[in-house]
């Protein structure tokens, strides 16, 4: 039942490294350009952002067990941010966002976003287990 940060980070990995394979896979059936629009940035920012969010939930975990939803909304939103910073610009440089453009951002962000929600999940999982078995009485 205990949460790990290194599993996590194993599992985020992993999935992205798949999504990434899959990705290239289907541009190349498509006949596209594999490494344009800034996908390895994308995948590599997805991991990392992912990472510190869950991460940092973890690193608060007790202190602010009631606020952990709020927390990961605010690290969502900060990850959407970086799209607007990072990426946006350069997609739109040309005066429109291409599906292509779309989608090399996207699937790496909901993947990550997946594992991230999952992972938040276990957590609150092993957090009400550990204080309903070991429940911290300060009147005794």
């Amino acid at each position: 039942m205990a949460f790990s940060i290194f599993k996590y980070v194993m599992l985020l990995f992993l999935g992205l490294v798949v999504g990434f394979g899959l990705h290239l896979v289907v541009l190349n059936y498509m006949e596209l350009e594999l490494f344009e629009n800034r996908i390895i940035l994308a995948y590599s920012l997805n991991f990392c952002v992912a990472a510190l969010i869950v991460g940092g939930l973890f690193i608060v975990r007790e202190k602010q067990k009631d606020n952990l939803g709020s927390l990961f909304m605010i690290g969502s939103f900060l990850k959407f941010a970086l799209f607007f910073i990072a990426f946006y610009p350069s997609y739109t440089s040309d005066g429109e966002m291409t599906k292509q453009e779309f989608f090399t951002f996207f699937i790496p962000y909901i993947i990550s976003l997946i594992l991230e929600t999952l992972a938040l999940i276990r957590l609150l999982e092993y957090l009400d287990f550990y204080t309903s078995k070991y429940p911290q009485n300060k009147d005794e």
